[in-house]
């Protein structure tokens, strides 16, 4: 069996068993970063390089990669070892599990989003924003002169942060009411 410590933030240990033990307890103290779940959300299983070969030549290797969202610890670790996958991959589901994991807004994809611009002269639009099959909220566009003889609003660079921070409001939002509510007392 392998075990490849690739990258453990700072850490510098001399064997792969005090890596893992290490990045276990981070992981019991530390919420995972939820903008890695784009990346194969912390464990990617059959992991292979880009040729399709296994990577760093350990077959059936279970890759782990993802950093923290309140501090930079940067992990990457290849293994084939039962024991260490088995103890990686149950530390970062529960971790996926902490309410300050879930608090964070789920990664923005920018290919959910869609763009509905409503002009109705000239000088004046809305814009209707749709992130996968959902309204979002139609808003007023600010339509200008753009300097070559046409009126533009706002390109969809401005809408996807609009879009993205109304997101992550709303879900931050959504979920502080639910932990409220599942706080108090049940009614007698």
């Amino acid at each position: 069996m392998t075990t490849i410590v690739l990258s453990n933030g700072h850490l510098r240990t001399e064997t792969a068993d005090a890596a893992i033990d290490a990045l276990i307890e981070i992981l019991r103290d530390h919420p995972l970063n939820r903008l890695f779940e784009k990346y194969g959300d912390f464990v990617e299983r059959d992991a292979r390089n880009l040729r399709g070969e296994w990577l760093e030549g350990v077959e059936n290797a279970v890759s782990f990669f993802g950093n923290f969202f309140d501090r930079s610890h940067i992990f990457s670790i290849v293994s084939n070892d039962p024991d260490h996958v088995d103890r990686l991959c149950t530390a970062i589901a529960a971790n996926r599990q902490r309410a300050d994991y879930l608090r964070q807004p789920p990664p923005y994809d920018s290919d959910k989003l869609v763009i509905e611009r409503k002009r109705f002269s000239v000088t004046q639009g809305e814009v209707l924003l749709t992130y996968n099959g959902q309204r979002i909220e139609q808003y007023g566009d600010t339509i200008r002169l753009n300097g070559r003889g046409d009126y533009d609003g706002h390109d969809d660079h401005y809408w996807h942060g609009i879009a993205k921070r109304d997101l992550a409001r709303r879900h931050v939002e959504a979920f502080d009411r639910s932990r409220t509510a599942s706080e108090r007392p049940a009614s007698l």
